[in-house]
């Protein structure tokens, strides 16, 4: 079985913060806050970061958020992809220290280099927000998907949503995302799905936390359900509820082969990982478990955490003070 590339954000003692790939533990340097100043403005590599969550697709591109604090001034942020060694940014947000101004608050990464994201822009003085779901395409300029605009004192009626959220692309180049209408009711929430010239109704309900693949099926949570809508059938089952062991859930993903994988919260407290509705036989790792030679005290999954062969990739700290990212495979032996 392959071993997956796994992206991650560290900094090494003495050194800058950097963007690495673990592939069967051989650790690669993708880039550093040295290298992506070029890509900004000429300051010292303390003054930049890089958000934590980074993505990479199957041809080893990295995609990630760069950002740089410019103090009184505000900040500003380059959407980036790293190939080969060459950086390219494909998205600017730069906002005020009051708050106005730009940032990009979501972005997902397939295949083909095509990127979706959504940029929020925020006016404080006409209390008006937008969210501009985008897709940038290699050698093009970026495209506008679908664009939400809310005003508190005066709603707009001019356009389709007030807010947008949950941008996800898969390898058939399809988006789906999560839209509030002009009422800006949490009830007023659909999935949509676009081509990046149309978007339609996929499911008439909503959530930003979902999960999609290749075939076009969706995996949703609403805190207290996961529900799967099946592309190919157009039909919607539940997966898991909260009317057992689970509490709440969390970071939902499906594989191309149906599999699925999410966070939960058990009635006990516990943060678990699982692949399925039994709280025992599909349970991957939890909170109070042994893990290398000391107890999860902490746990983290997201939606990259899943692959097409099955394997886990989440976040863990130890009590013996150990952080960090480690891959759960299954066994052939016993199948867990």
């Amino acid at each position: 079985m392959t071993v997956a590339q796994l992206p991650l954000v560290a900094t090494p003692s003495g050194g800058n913060q950097g963007i690495y790939t673990n592939s069967g533990g051989t650790i690669t340097k993708i880039t550093d806050t040295n290298a992506v100043s070029s890509l900004f403005y000429n300051l010292p590599p303390s003054f930049y970061s890089f958000s934590q969550t980074v993505d990479i697709n199957n041809n080893g591109t990295v995609a990630f958020l760069a950002n740089v604090s410019l103090g009184s001034s505000g900040s500003s942020s380059r959407l980036v992809t790293a190939q080969n060694g060459s950086l390219t940014a494909h998205a600017a947000a730069n906002r005020s220290a009051h708050g106005n101004g730009s940032g990009i608050i979501e972005y997902d990464f397939n295949n083909n280099e095509e990127l979706a994201y959504i940029n929020e822009n925020l006016d404080t003085g006409t209390y008006t927000f937008s969210d501009t779901l985008y897709i940038s395409r290699p050698n093009q300029p970026s495209i506008t998907v679908v664009t939400a605009l809310y005003q508190a004192i005066s709603p707009f009626a001019s356009r389709p949503f007030s807010f947008i959220s949950g941008a996800v692309i898969n390898n058939q180049s399809q988006i789906t995302f999560d839209g509030i209408g002009q009422s800006a009711d949490s009830q007023d929430s659909r999935i949509y799905r676009s081509n990046g010239d149309s978007f339609n109704i996929l499911i008439n309900q909503g959530t930003s936390d979902f999960g999609t693949n290749d075939n076009g099926d969706v995996v949703f949570s609403n805190s207290n359900a996961i529900n799967l809508f099946n592309n190919a059938s157009s039909t919607l089952t539940t997966i898991a509820d909260s009317s057992s062991a689970f509490k709440s859930f969390s970071n939902v993903t499906i594989n191309n082969n149906g599999d699925v994988a999410f966070g939960a919260t058990l009635t006990t407290g516990a943060l678990n990982i699982f692949t399925g509705a039994d709280s025992v036989g599909n349970k991957v790792i939890a909170t109070g478990e042994p893990l290398f030679n000391s107890t999860v005290t902490n746990l983290t999954f997201s939606r990259k955490g899943l692959n097409n062969v099955g394997q886990i990739v989440f976040y863990a700290e130890l009590a013996d003070g150990t952080k960090g990212i480690f891959l759960a495979t299954e066994s052939a032996d016993d199948g867990s």
